[in-house]
């Protein structure tokens, strides 16, 4: 037996307490290479994180919501000033174009017409204007005209004639301050176009009082 034991001993088998150490160093291998899978793990999430795009990038919200109204009201300021309607002599004033489309305007036949309505509004390339006139012999009387860019100078559109029941094609061209002159000549219908289809508005010329 004696011999057996030696013989063991030489040929390294392990002993007893040696057993117990192995073990640990394998637990503590196995933590160490879990806690190292673990961190592989987190560190991959934070940079897929920061690599994503945030919600408000995503939704296209970078692009700052103030900047759609400074170009509505741009084009719309280009409406004020005085217009006028060459086959009759009529005037529209715009005073002011908010950034909503709202106008603040007026009409003069040659004396002042109440304006109920005038607003602006986008129709594809172009501004759309409706000026609603709501006094004696204006039973809500409608210009529908349309403001086309490169032609800042023109607005063209119809004339709804409430009290008579009809439309009218007109034009108006921008008023530069030194041809308003009151009291100056009125000029005739346009050229090509019949007399006739103007004298809507004729009949109810307001006198000065």
């Amino acid at each position: 037996m004696e011999g057996r034991e030696s013989d063991m001993k030489k040929n390294g088998a392990p002993s007893g307490g040696s057993r117990p150490n192995e073990l640990m160093r394998q637990r503590w291998l196995g933590w160490t290479l879990l806690l190292a899978m673990i961190g592989l793990v987190v560190a991959v999430v934070v940079k897929s994180r920061s690599l994503s795009p945030s919600p408000q990038t995503a939704s296209g919200q970078s692009v700052q919501p103030a900047s759609a109204p400074a170009g509505a009201a741009l084009s719309f300021k280009k409406l004020e000033g005085r217009w006028l309607r060459p086959d009759g002599g009529y005037v529209l004033e715009i005073k002011r174009a908010g950034e909503e489309g709202r106008l603040e305007a007026a009409y003069y036949n040659p004396q002042p017409i109440q304006v109920a309505r005038a607003q602006a509004s986008r129709l594809g390339s172009y501004v759309k204007v409706e000026v609603e006139l709501r006094d004696v012999g204006y039973p809500g009387c409608l210009y529908t005209l349309l403001w086309e860019p490169g032609r800042e100078d023109i607005l063209r559109g119809t004339y709804y004639q409430a009290a008579l029941r009809e439309t009218y094609d007109i034009q108006f061209e921008r008023l530069k301050e030194k041809r308003f002159r009151r009291g100056s000549k009125k000029r005739g219908p346009a050229r090509g176009r019949s007399s006739k289809r103007f004298q809507g508005e004729m009949p109810l010329r307001i006198t000065p009082r």
